[in-house]
Formats: structure tokens, sequence, C-alpha cells
């Protein structure tokens, strides 16, 4: 079904169900000069995907931008992709909260995207159709060599008798009971406490 969008002048939060949006969730653009990462942003990554991806899909999703500041929230490697081919100016979505906000925004958008994950196989039938258009996947964040070994390693028979083997804990076996001293702050572990 074709999405056709709303026009809802925005004069206060609108809420939907439990959901609230806040006033003024506009794209615009901004030029590249007037954003900067969030000084406390721990994300890093490998840009270089993102610079294919950009190149073949478009920017395709806007950076989110807290007003007062100009500090980018979410989107910092995609903003240092598209400058890195040329963008002068970057889409963007500007928020009007404090920095206790934007603080807890840079870590939730960043965190609950980790916390995805992939079903392999209707990661498999995807990227196969994805594949059948583009040997080289390009665009997709995968390069094939990649991609082949994940088939690899979904089509690894499961063998249950890996599951009664317990792991040696790390320097041999350890008695019951035995303390083991931390060497770094003199801390306790074991002893039966």
């Amino acid at each position: 079904m074709p999405v056709t969008p709303q026009d809802v002048e925005l004069y206060n939060d609108v809420v939907s169900g439990a959901v609230m949006y806040p006033q003024g969730l506009t794209l615009i653009y901004l030029g590249v000069e007037a954003l900067s990462p969030h000084p406390l942003n721990a994300n890093s990554t490998d840009i270089d995907p993102i610079v294919e991806s950009i190149e073949v899909n478009g920017f395709i999703q806007p950076v989110l931008v807290q007003q007062s500041t100009g500090y980018i929230i979410d989107g910092w490697h995609r903003y240092t992709a598209a400058r890195s081919l040329g963008a002068t100016q970057i889409p963007a979505i500007v928020i009007d909260v404090d920095d206790s906000t934007a603080r807890r925004l840079l870590v939730a958008i960043n965190r609950t995207a980790r916390l995805g994950r992939d079903d392999p196989g209707l990661l498999r039938d995807l990227m196969d159709l994805i594949r059948a258009d583009d040997e080289q996947l390009l665009g997709t964040g995968w390069h094939p060599l990649q991609y082949d070994a994940f088939l690899e390693a979904i089509d690894t028979p499961y063998t249950p008798e890996l599951d009664d083997i317990e792991p040696e804990p790390i320097g041999g076996a350890r008695q019951r009971g035995q303390v083991i001293h931390c060497p770094a702050c003199g801390h306790e572990f074991g002893g039966g406490r």
C-alpha cells in the first residue's frame, strides 16, 4: 500500500497512543560547518561501509541535532561519510532538548541499535535476493567474502555434544573455596563467602 504523508501543524507535542512526538520534527538542511560531534559520543565505527552505502543508496537518514549546541546526537558517522564525499549540507532533524536529554538519547539510540540481531534464515533469503541483482553486494555493508563466511557458519550442523563440555577456568582448574586476588586492586574473588 503506498504511503501518503499527513500534514500536521505542530504547535504542541503530538501524542499517538502512548507515543509522544516532540514539536518540530521537521527535516531541514544544515551547513556542515554548523554541526559538531557530541563530545561524549562513545560510538565509533569504520565509515567506509557507510560511504559505500551513501554512494549506492543516497543519504536517506537525517542526522539528529541538539538545537542549543549544534551537537549531532545521532548520525555522526553518516555526517562524516557525507563530508568525505564533498557534502556541504546535511539533512537534519533539530530537536530542542536539554543537555541531560541529549546525553540520554546519545546512549539510547546507539545501545538500542546494538541490541538488534538478525534472523539468520531471513537475512540469508534477503541477501540472496540482493546478490541475484549485485554479486558485489554494494551498499549493504557486507563484502562477498564476509557473506560467504556467514553462509558457511549458519550451514554448520549443530553438535549437541559440545554443549556438555564445561569450559576450564582461566589459569587452570580452581578448587571450590579457593580465594583469588585481583593483582590490580587486591579484591578477593571466591572463597565461599
